[in-house]
């Protein structure tokens, strides 16, 4: 730690980062040569999540009881994914086979809350460390440290990082294909970084297709952080990247003629997709920009972005060191902002939807982190060292108090207020540099991720009575678990329908357990015992069932196959008894009725 602690003194630019790891030790050095090369900053960011998780792990478990539709699709694939991608032919949901692939492999080979614990746990290690060694190499160690602990306690990121929707694996590709971009450009001979480059970036557009239109931006930085290190600014390495694309590409080609998948070409249902969006309009954008007065998810990019603009025209005249990346990642996050304002302007809403609005996140904070380093240079160790535990108390603070403190409840009350306020003195006083209130700066930043947590973190999402309590998120999703895994086993070929009222206290859920199956593609109706009522959210009507459908109701109703009967016999239909299953764990139970349509007489 004290490596990181130092002042080291500037380097030029052709040299690299003095104290920095060699990746191959002489065979001398020995375990004490090792030992020093380890970077000590890494401990604490990689034990960040596990203190996140001891005090509340909420974060990884908030939606099972939101009736959110889309993480429970991915879910399905990763507790089944050769049969859902031979059932389920031609959906965009299994193209995005990178973060599909290291879901299916985590239930695979573990228990489900292990599984589930263990792959967004390594995502928001990756992800994180990633965000720490860009910054390292680019700015400064100190400003990497700091950076990497308000990130890992950002709200949106948790709750991107945590649920089973696509944004959070987007972030972490995002900032793994910066990562080694930038150990591309330092290296005499780049040709590995750069395969590697080319498939982790393949991996972020198939898992996240928007992520094309920020291609120019990666291919920008790398020109840029090619001449900053000296080495030949020429674009001689497109071929190695383009082949680390093809590798991946061909990769999930193979996993698709091994599964029997179609399309064999996998992103051709996402391009159909994008374009129909783009050519036809996107049907959840509202207009009225209503939705702006509670975008809570757009005041900490708005903070960093007035930051930014203010760094670039105050940046000191004289030169400092790594003084061009510093001014580089203000203008990535600002052309990235650009671009995202854009799209929203052409139609779809990309600001008006948080887990697209999360794609924003690696840019602000490579741009937070650049406007961190040059406050940070006159600290010395201990004060450096106090400065991190401060913020490390302030940013886990949401984690610790009470939902029912008064603190909460007054944040609750003006949710925008204490988070911009504090947000805006700090950015003020950061790009100030004001020798005295440094400290105070960073703090202050701390204090306005702590305060936004407090309003927007996965814990508020709590509401009286309803099945998502903090406390039993995790034996909800258990349940669900356990009903998907026994339609699994009721029906193994994937076309059992789904009959339930989402209106009822355990409605979510059950929609939960439809959702793993293509939810509306084997719907029967979300609100029993009516048939054929329309979902509310869905492209597709839920259709009147045909004879010899097998069913699943979901249901607390001891009377539900009474009930079922006597609306199937409306429409000239008769249900066959086939077996019911208990779900239980803990408080939350439900049974699931097994029937099968017949013809009435």
């Amino acid at each position: 730690m004290s490596e990181l602690l130092s002042n080291a003194p500037p380097t030029t630019k052709s040299e690299p980062l003095q104290g920095e790891p060699s990746p191959i030790a002489h065979p001398s050095a020995g375990l004490g040569g090792w030992l020093r090369r380890i970077d000590l900053a890494l401990l604490p960011i990689l034990a960040l999540p596990l203190v996140i998780l001891k005090l509340d792990d909420s974060w990884l478990f908030a939606y099972s009881g939101q009736g959110f539709i889309d993480p429970w699709v991915y879910f399905g694939y990763f507790l089944d994914l050769p049969r859902h991608l031979q059932t389920f032919r031609g959906g965009y949901f299994a193209g995005r086979l990178p973060w599909i692939v290291p879901g299916f492999l985590a239930y695979r080979f573990f228990p489900p809350a292990r599984a589930a614990y263990g792959l967004h746990v390594v995502f928001y290690w990756v992800a994180v460390v990633s965000l720490y060694l860009i910054l390292k190499n680019t700015v400064s160690r100190r400003a990497a440290l700091l950076t990497a602990l308000l990130m890992g306690c950002h709200s949106y990121f948790l709750w991107a990082i945590g649920w089973d929707y696509v944004d959070g694996a987007a972030i972490t590709y995002v900032l793994s294909t910066l990562c080694v971009l930038t150990y591309a450009a330092k290296a005499e001979r780049p040709r590995r970084w750069l395969l590697l480059s080319g498939a982790v970036f393949g991996a972020a557009i198939y898992c996240q297709f928007f992520l094309i239109t920020f291609a120019p931006l990666f291919a920008l930085y790398y020109h840029f952080a090619k001449g900053e290190y000296g080495r030949n600014p020429l674009a001689s390495g497109i071929r190695a990247f383009a082949q680390g694309f093809l590798a991946l590409t061909l990769v999930f080609v193979v996993v698709n003629l091994v599964f029997k998948a179609a399309p064999l070409f996998f992103i051709v249902p996402a391009l159909s997709r994008a374009a129909k969006f783009v050519g036809f309009g996107n049907r959840w954008l509202d207009p009225s920009y209503k939705w702006v007065a509670s975008a809570t998810w757009l005041l900490f990019p708005a903070l960093v972005l007035l930051g930014a603009f203010l760094f670039v025209n105050w940046r000191p005249p004289r030169p400092t060191r790594h003084g061009g990346f510093r001014l580089f990642w203000q203008l990535y996050f600002m052309l990235s902002a650009l671009i995202m304002l854009l799209w929203q302007v052409l139609g779809q809403p990309v600001l008006q939807l948080p887990f697209y609005t999360s794609l924003l996140i690696p840019g602000m904070f490579l741009a937070l982190g650049a406007q961190f380093a040059a406050i940070l240079e006159g600290f010395s160790r201990r004060q450096f060292a106090v400065l991190c535990g401060g913020a490390a108390i302030i940013l886990l603070l949401p984690f610790v108090v009470p939902l029912q403190s008064r603190f909460i409840a007054a944040a609750q009350q003006h949710r925008w207020l204490w988070p911009a306020v504090l947000g805006t003195a700090g950015v003020a006083l950061i790009v100030r540099r004001v020798r005295y209130t440094r400290a105070i700066a960073v703090l202050l930043l701390c204090a306005a991720g702590a305060a936004l947590s407090a309003t927007t973190g996965t814990r508020t999402w709590a509401h009286p009575g309803k099945v998502d309590d903090p406390t039993l998120r995790k034996q909800a999703f258990l349940a669900i678990v356990d009903s998907v895994r026994a339609v699994q086993e009721i029906d193994p070929t994937d076309h059992l329908f789904f009959w339930y009222d989402l209106q009822a206290r355990l409605g979510p859920l059950h929609r939960s357990v439809a959702s793993s199956f293509m939810w509306s593609h084997r719907l029967v109706s979300e609100r029993f015992p009516l048939l054929g009522a329309q979902a509310e959210t869905s492209d597709l009507k839920p259709k009147v069932p045909l004879p010899h459908t097998r069913i699943a109701i979901l249901t607390l109703d001891e009377d539900a196959l009474r009930k079922a009967e006597q609306s199937l016999r409306q429409v000239g239909l008769t249900a066959r008894f086939i077996g019911q299953r208990g779900i239980r764990e803990g408080p939350i139970s439900w049974n699931m009725i097994l029937i099968e349509t017949e013809k009435a007489d």
